[in-house]
């Protein structure tokens, strides 16, 4: 690798000619070289190569209809970790022609997708929230599709300030994170997410309070889609649920209050602009509190408008 452009070509034309049997180089015959009548490749401390490089390396014996066959060797008595073990396996796996998909899959398991869900590759997505990530990762995908994008109606809770997301030590696989976030974002019924809840519990284990908060804030986004709620969210230390202008007409004012101080003494109640809302300072629970709310509140309407 560290000789000039004119002595490289002079060696690759002499070994195409047949005028030398071996060729001994650096990693720099990865990089498109065609030679048919190469048939044979010793390649030294396979272990510290990527899976990627080398499928590539070996990649240049067997270009004809010549049986070729490529040896990776590793020191003797050497004790590999695990990640190198499971690029060799790999490579011994997939050996058949047309196995670059397989082997690039592999190699995303093994190595992981790196900070796919971070800040560096994907922007603060706390910042706008998984629901509304996965929506605009959609429809960039099917932008470059050249599919028609459909404009999703926004979420009536338009701002929370919970942290819910899956941690690395509950799922440290990105690719179980991912199919978890989408599978979340396209339920759109309470009963079907309590059924996906106990699912990941049983998978994964007891849930911990981000991933808790995750599945808190999705239902809380279920259940604010109903016609009586109006808006809800959590600005300035505090919860703010505001009902419709039809639900708060036809509610028993005395009821909800009841109703609500039953579910917690720091519940206060304003009427303004003709909208009953709904006050909770931000403490333990508070989402798991505002659904309670927002699931009871039927109780309150007036016996005609039940």
């Amino acid at each position: 690798g560290k000789m000039d452009r004119d002595a490289i070509e002079d060696v690759m034309v002499s070994f195409t000619r047949r005028e030398l049997d071996v060729l001994v180089c650096t990693t720099i015959i990865e990089n498109g070289i065609d030679i048919p009548n190469a048939n044979t490749i010793i390649i030294d401390n396979a272990q510290d190569f990527g899976l990627a490089q080398i499928y590539q390396i070996k990649g240049r014996v067997g270009r004809s209809d010549r049986v070729a066959y490529a040896y990776l060797l590793v020191p003797p008595r050497k004790q590999l970790n695990e990640t190198a073990q499971k690029r060799l396996q790999a490579v011994k796996e997939f050996a058949r022609l047309g196995s670059g998909y397989k082997i690039a899959m592999r190699d995303l398991t093994i190595r992981g997708a790196g900070d796919l869900l971070g800040a560096d590759q994907s922007g603060f997505i706390d910042t706008v929230g998984i629901d509304m990530y996965i929506e605009m990762l959609e429809e960039a995908i099917a932008r470059e599709k050249g599919e028609t994008v459909q404009k999703k109606e926004l979420p009536k809770h338009v701002l929370t300030e919970e942290s819910g997301y899956i941690p690395e030590n509950f799922a440290p696989d990105d690719f179980d994170k991912i199919s978890m976030y989408q599978q979340i974002d396209l339920i759109t019924d309470k009963q079907e997410l309590e059924d996906y809840r106990e699912q990941v519990s049983d998978q994964y284990g007891r849930l911990p309070k981000e991933v808790r908060s995750l599945f808190d804030k999705k239902e809380l986004d279920i259940l604010a889609s109903a016609p009586e709620i109006k808006t809800f969210r959590q600005v300035n230390g505090r919860n703010e649920l505001t009902f419709s202008e039809e639900f708060s007409s036809h509610v028993d004012g005395v009821k909800l209050f009841e109703l609500f101080a039953g579910i917690s003494r720091d519940i206060r109640l304003q009427y303004k602009n003709q909208c009953i809302t709904a006050y909770l300072p931000k403490q333990k629970n508070s989402l798991g509190v505002v659904i309670e709310m927002i699931s009871r509140a039927k109780e309150a309407l007036k016996d005609e408008d039940r």
